[in-house]
């Protein structure tokens, strides 16, 4: 996936607005199992090497994955890697080479 900041501004409005309708948020959080009751879900969750147990009606999961642009020589295509993270530079456009367009920045 191509992060750019109108993606991350997006991520932290709907998380704002989730988190005031009353919706609970974890972020990376190892999951260790989960059991359907009568009441809802019950979650055994690691965050930060701190095991707990959460209660919810419901449960989304969303699974990332790791860049692998260290091992695939990315730079070869023109595709330029941000220095202070492993994800790739991209355009306003979301463009990731400069050579696609001149005037891409």
């Amino acid at each position: 996936m191509l992060l750019t900041p109108s993606i991350f501004l997006s991520a932290r409005r709907t998380a704002a607005f989730l988190e005031s309708e009353g919706v609970g948020i974890l972020t990376r959080a190892q999951v260790h199992s989960v059991q359907k009751g009568g009441e809802g879900i019950l979650a055994t969750v690691q965050i930060d090497g701190e095991e707990r147990q959460v209660r919810a009606e419901r449960l989304l999961v969303a699974a990332g994955r790791r860049p692998n642009t260290d091992r695939i020589a990315i730079e070869r295509a023109g595709v330029e890697l941000d220095e202070e993270a492993p994800c790739a530079w991209t355009s306003t456009c979301a463009r990731t080479s400069r050579m696609c367009s001149p005037q891409a920045t």
